[in-house]
């Protein structure tokens, strides 16, 4: 097995990115996002790249940050930053193999990509306010738009799990398959978008996103982040934090 936690190869095309921890759940660390922003970045420069492919190693997309590595790095959200910068402007399509947890950013980041192709045995779940956190990744605009309001309200708010059927119903997916046949099918579908005229194919992408305000968008990544930053100084994260490495149930009993 490669020691490289992020796994990448150009195959006809088609960017191939995968994240490489499946003995901790391909939880995302800050050399991860890094390296995967740097990628995404510069294929998005590179004619002979025309779809970029994400997906996870050892049956699972990703179970989201690495708490013990975001709690470590401190101010080292830059990287996380850039990743999805990266992501959320790149003009070529971007294809999803989800299988196993998708976890926190491992279901924001599918608001930003274009054909997801899941699994039906997959666990999502956006457990910020768990973790006394704040949505990311302009997720608090982008999933109302998916799913509507009050579904939305509900996964964002309770922080609890859903199922791939869910994500389909909800627009999140945009193919449910058993497991074994997820990364063979995203390949297909990759492969397709790589073989029609490339630049028809970003100029539909591009048209497709004209349905979301660039501005809004963008005004609130930027609150959210903002949002994001205090609630990571809070007692109320701090409780959350210290729970889940002690392994008991958090008390929020204590605040207003």
């Amino acid at each position: 097995m490669s020691d490289a936690v992020i796994l990448s190869e150009v195959v006809n095309h088609i960017l191939k990115i995968s994240f490489n921890r499946p003995e901790k759940r391909n939880a995302l660390t800050q050399q991860m996002y890094q390296q995967a922003a740097h990628l995404i970045s510069t294929a998005t420069e590179q004619p002979e790249v025309r779809v970029i492919m994400l997906s996870g190693e050892g049956g699972h997309f990703t179970s989201g940050n690495d708490l013990k590595d975001f709690v470590v790095s401190g101010k080292g959200e830059s990287p996380v930053i850039s990743f999805q910068k990266a992501l959320m402007n790149t003009p070529k399509p971007v294809v999803t193999a989800v299988t196993g947890m998708a976890i926190g950013i491992g279901v924001t980041l599918l608001l930003h990509t274009d054909i997801n192709v899941l699994a039906r045995d997959t666990r999502l779940q956006l457990p910020f306010v768990k973790l006394a956190l704040v949505p990311e990744f302009a997720s608090s605009y982008l999933l109302p738009l998916v799913a509507g309001r009050a579904r939305a309200s509900q996964i964002l708010l309770t922080g609890e799990p859903f199922s791939g059927q869910t994500a389909l119903d909800i627009g999140l997916a945009s193919e449910l398959h058993d497991v074994s046949e997820v990364h063979s099918r995203a390949m297909e579908i990759a492969s397709k978008l790589a073989n029609l005229p490339p630049g028809a194919v970003r100029q539909t992408k591009a048209l497709l996103n004209q349905g979301i305000n660039k501005q809004t968008l963008e005004n609130v990544f930027k609150e959210e982040l903002s949002a994001f930053a205090k609630s990571l100084s809070s007692a109320e994260h701090r409780e959350a934090v210290s729970a889940f490495f002690e392994k008991r149930t958090p008390d929020f009993t204590q605040f207003e």
